[in-house]
């Protein structure tokens, strides 16, 4: 398999190199790279239609599901920075977080709408749709330099949760020390055990574009 440049868009790499090679298993799907590739395409044009910009911050509230790993790549793709919020939070909090965070969109899923409100924000519920698109989109492949990648609030268990900032370099430097402890391949796979609002789980993301092993979504659950 020809190897991936970490200074260009990994997923469309492996869309163009690796068609049918494994992207993401769920507990009722199978997707290939090249699927994913579309779907992110797909979502990435509905987000343009909300007129989500590059650098604009928006939460993310979902389970761990294909729709929370589309929404992140889809904004990647733009250039936004995506912030995945916990979704044990009550309103309040999760209110306070999304003001502090400056969001100007809110990405949620449909099952998890009705159980908030939200007042004065854009919402774009999810998911974008099943149709994939094979409309290539334009947009500046500069992942692995030291432009935002996401926020993440810790956990809180000794004091207030902090926004925590991390870079594209970040992931891509946990990716080559995680490679280097326990040699990675394609053949592996990465099981999502913790939430993706979670550092534990969202580094996944970043360790799937070094390693190109396939990221593994069990049973849906907060």
């Amino acid at each position: 398999m020809a190897e991936i440049n970490k200074n260009k868009d990994w997923l469309s790499q492996h869309s163009q190199q690796n068609h049918n090679g494994l992207a993401v298993i769920t507990n009722s799907q199978i997707i290939t790279f090249t699927a994913l590739n579309g779907l992110v395409n797909n979502a990435v044009q509905v987000l343009l239609t909300f007129n989500v910009k590059k650098e604009d911050h928006c939460a993310v509230i979902s389970k761990n599901n294909i729709e929370f790993i589309i929404s992140i790549l889809a904004l990647w793709r733009i250039g936004a920075v995506p912030i995945p919020l916990n979704i044990r939070l009550t309103n309040k909090e999760l209110e306070e977080q999304i003001n502090f965070t400056d969001c100007g969109f809110i990405i949620i899923h449909k099952e998890l709408k009705n159980n908030y409100e939200f007042k004065n924000h854009n919402i774009i519920e999810v998911p974008f749709g099943n149709s994939v698109s094979s409309t290539e989109i334009n947009y500046e492949d500069d992942s692995n330099n030291d432009r935002t990648s996401l926020m993440l609030f810790t956990s809180g268990s000794t004091d207030k949760p902090k926004a925590v900032v991390f870079t594209f370099k970040n992931f891509i430097s946990s990716a080559v020390q995680t490679n280097k402890l326990i040699n990675a391949d394609e053949k592996d796979s990465w099981l999502a055990s913790l939430p993706f609002y979670h550092i534990g789980g969202f580094m996944i993301f970043g360790r799937e574009q070094n390693s190109r092993s396939v990221l593994v979504q069990p049973v849906n659950k907060p």
